[in-house]
């Protein structure tokens, strides 16, 4: 087996296994036992699980990030300057929120970004800085030109909690068709989108809280 196969197949075992089980109960045995190699070779191409983690999660992210750009600058260009609000919206969650929509494969990539967006494991910030620094900042003067009323921390607020809505609909979707009784799940997509696209942007539009006393 050459050496880009090893690589690929420890990167193929995490990514299941961190998608399945989190990074913390994710040992690297499990890993290695997974993809058919002993720890030399994780060591050797990785270093450490950190670092394979931040591999596995790389390799998904650069790609879901350029379509996420792309989708914007696309909006942007064929509103000839300010996209709407939940167009912009729809170009941040909806390249995400795709991966659900195909096969087992992806579906799987859509659990991975789920788990790691909740569970916050240590090296995610360094991580984030690097992948999302460019993005967000695309992003947050999109989202500004869209409502100029707002501060830029509200802005940004709200911005987190849209991470947070997709986070939790990427690794916990099994439970909205439990808890609606079938009515809702994630089989459509399409609606999946528009549900969260209109959601996300009702909130932005939310009026501005006071400061609440004694949080000053």
């Amino acid at each position: 087996m050459s050496s880009s196969d090893t690589k690929q197949q420890i990167l193929d075992a995490a990514e299941q296994l961190f998608g399945e089980e989190g990074f913390t109960s994710t040992s690297l045995r499990a890993i290695t036992g997974a993809a058919g190699v002993n720890l030399a070779a994780v060591n050797y191409h990785f270093g450490s699980k950190s670092e394979l983690a931040k591999a596995v999660i790389s390799r998904h992210l650069v790609p879901l990030n350029q379509e996420r750009l792309r989708r914007l600058d696309a909006c942007e260009k064929n509103a000839k300057g300010t996209a709407s609000l939940e167009e912009v919206v729809a170009s941040f969650l909806g390249p995400a929120l795709d991966l659900a929509r195909e096969d087992k494969q992806t579906a799987g990539v859509t659990r991975l970004l789920g788990r790691i967006y909740s569970e916050q494991p240590p090296f995610i910030g360094e991580l984030f800085a690097d992948e999302f620094q460019d993005l967000v900042e695309r992003f947050l003067h999109a989202i500004e030109a869209c409502l100029p009323e707002l501060d830029r921390s509200v802005v940004f607020w709200r911005m987190h909690f849209m991470v947070g809505s997709m986070a939790h609909t990427l690794c916990t979707n099994n439970l909205l068709t439990l808890f609606s009784s079938g009515h809702c799940s994630m089989q459509d997509i399409d609606e999946v989108t528009q549900q969260m696209v209109t959601f996300v942007a009702a909130g932005m539009r939310a009026p501005v809280i006071s400061k609440v006393e004694g949080s000053r």
